[in-house]
Parts: structure tokens; sequence; C-alpha cells
């Protein structure tokens, strides 16, 4: 059966304080102050519930109610609970204190390049006795060893220094050195160290000057002229990659592109000196001044394929270039791209597939 509600009275602050004054005459003192806490305690609530500034969880903690409930302090224990090490139906024994840390959210697994550091037991070897007193067995090498995880840090690109002996004759004073190690390579910059300059730079927007402030910090010095050589020198070695990349491009069925913009000092600096030589006539103002880098991402059944074009050029301009290296036995490529002009290959046969996202921005069917 349900109980009643309570009969509530609505007694101001005011009455409720004489009330008190009233009982202060008739409990002894120690009553009294059981009485004076419940009766601010309720103040409170009552107030606090008013302007809104308590919610169920705090009010649980006021009342003394425990944050969390425990398996451990509801249900009895067990019989042979909390009595040192106790035997596991696997024979394993089960051992007194805290348990171990967890390994965060990527296990050891997942760290594909990590060093992996053998490490031997300095006092077993196979069939030696069991260590501990109570057993009679042999100790034997698993195949599979533990996995310990350690995390150090060093920069982004470190620096080996070679010292080979150097001897000299003291008749013909000729200095020989010794030869190197075929570790050490040829050249200063390996080529790891370039590609490592080329992901922060392109693929995680590290700019030169702050690389550079970066490994100085560090004690590896990388001038920003350094990098900007190497990578130079890369592209030129990399540039056969790119066109066949733009060939393989050419031949998928599927290709998006569209613009942003984009600053090349280079550039501003030949508009700006274009313009000046040229005047400031109304031919020159309709003048293509905008610097752009055209994304193109070409789809096929087994692959996919991202180019970046940055100049002068429109999206569609690039989009023609790409597609002058199809081969003329294929059908016409789907284009996928917004209703922007500037993305249309041209005089380019394509299928044209606008993008939904923008068709409602264009057509009349929607503003009607």
């Amino acid at each position: 059966m349900k109980n009643p509600d309570p009969e509530t009275l609505n007694l101001t602050n005011e009455e409720l304080m004489a009330w008190r004054d009233r009982l202060r005459l008739v409990l002894t003192t120690e009553d009294f102050n059981i009485l004076h806490s419940l009766l601010t305690t309720y103040l409170y609530i009552r107030q606090a519930l008013s302007a809104a500034r308590v919610s169920i969880a705090r009010l649980k903690r006021l009342f003394g109610a425990p944050r969390t409930e425990k398996k451990e302090d509801v249900l009895p224990k067990a019989p042979d609970q909390g009595q040192g090490n106790t035997d596991t139906p696997g024979g394993r024994k089960k051992k007194d204190g805290p348990k171990p840390k967890g390994h965060g959210k990527n296990g050891v697994a997942a760290y594909l390049a990590a060093q992996r550091v053998p490490v031997c037991h300095e006092n077993f070897y196979p069939g030696c006795p069991c260590p501990d007193e109570n057993c009679d067995g042999k100790v034997y090498r698993l195949k599979v060893p533990g996995k310990v995880l350690r995390i150090t840090g060093q920069s982004p690109l470190k620096a080996t220094v070679y010292e080979p002996e150097r001897w000299r004759c003291n008749l013909c004073e000729e200095i020989f050195w010794a030869q190197l190690p075929v570790a050490a390579g040829e050249d200063k910059y390996d080529a790891s160290a370039v590609a490592m300059i080329a992901i922060l730079h392109f693929a995680n927007g590290f700019a030169f000057h702050r690389l550079e402030q970066h490994q100085a910090s560090l004690g590896i010095p990388l001038p920003a002229s350094d990098q900007s050589e190497n990578l130079s020198a890369a592209y030129q070695k990399l540039l056969p990659v790119f066109k066949e990349l733009i060939r393989c491009a050419a031949q998928c069925e599927i290709l998006h592109n569209d613009d942003t913009g984009m600053k090349i000092l280079d550039l501003l600096v030949l508009i700006k000196k274009s313009r000046d030589s040229e005047g400031s006539s109304s031919k020159n103002k309709k003048k293509r001044t905008g610097i752009h880098t055209t994304g193109i991402v070409a789809i096929a059944v087994a692959y996919q394929i991202a180019l970046y074009f940055t100049g002068r050029k429109h999206a569609g301009e690039n989009l023609a270039d790409v597609l002058q290296h199809r081969d003329t036995s294929l059908p016409a490529p789907i284009h996928m791209s917004d209703g922007l002009d500037h993305n249309a290959p041209g005089n380019v046969r394509v299928k044209s597939s606008k993008c939904l996202t923008h068709y409602p921005r264009v057509s009349p069917f929607f503003h009607s």
C-alpha cells in the first residue's frame, strides 16, 4: 500500500526562526543543537532549490550518501577472501597488493614501428630448478616473451656524428682516414630525413623556420635553407613519379576537382610587376590576378589518386591538362564538382555530375 503524502506547512523563514526560539526554552542544549542543525539544513535546501543551484548528486553528498556503491561494501566477503595468496582454478597463485595499471588506449601490438629489445633473464637457464622453495619443478623458457612498453622523446630528425680515426705518415705526412660503416651512407641528409621534412612541412603544416627553431632547441640544427634545398632536389627526383600519377589519374572513371585560395610570394611579385608595367586600363583590370591550389581526386575501382596543382590556373584548366593524357579508347569520365564554371574542363568531353549540396543554391526550383 502506498504511503500517503505528508501534510505540508507553508511557513516563512521568520516563522521558523520564532518557532526555534520558543523551543530553546523547552529543549535541552543537546536536543536544541540537533534541532538547530536540521532547521539550518532545511532552510539551505529550500533556498538552493528555489534558485535552481543544487543537483540531485549534490543533495546526496549533503546527506552523507556514498559517491559510489562497491560490491565489497554491499555483499558479504567470501570466507577465503583477504587471507593472502589464494589458488586460482588454473593453478596459479593470486598475489596480494594493488592491481597492475592498464596500458592506455593502445596496446603493445599497436606500436608496429617500435624497436624490439630482447631481454634475457639474469639467473635462469633451460632446466634450472624452480626458485620457489615449495616446488621441485624445473623452469623452461616460454616461446612468447613478455611485453613491456617504454616511450621516450627525441627530435623529429636526429643526427649521428661519426668519428673515424685519422693516421698520418711521419715521412710524407699523408693522412689516412678509417672507412665509414655502410650505415653512414654518402649524403649528409639521408633520404629518410628528407622524407620526414616533407611530411612535417606539407602534411603537418610545419613551417621551415618553425622546424628550424624546434630542432635548434634540441641541439640538432636544421636551417630553413637546407630544408628548402633538400625538398627541391627531392622534387626533381620524384617528378617522373608525379607525371606517372597524372597519367594514371587520367584513366580513372570518376574525377573530383575544386579550388582553394593560396598565396605564393613569387607569383604575387610577378602579378604586381605585370600590372604596374601594363598600367591600370580597364583591360588590365580584367586580367587574372588570383592564385589557387587545385585538388583533383581520381577514383578507380582499386585505388584513388590525389593530385595538387598550385598556380594561376583554375580547377577546370588543371583538370583539362590531366585529361590530355587519357586513353582515347576509354569512355568519357564522370566529372564531379559544384556548379562553378571554373571547375569545368573546357572542351574536354566529360559526364558532368554536379554536387547535390550546391544544387539548391543555384536551382530555380528551390527558390520559386
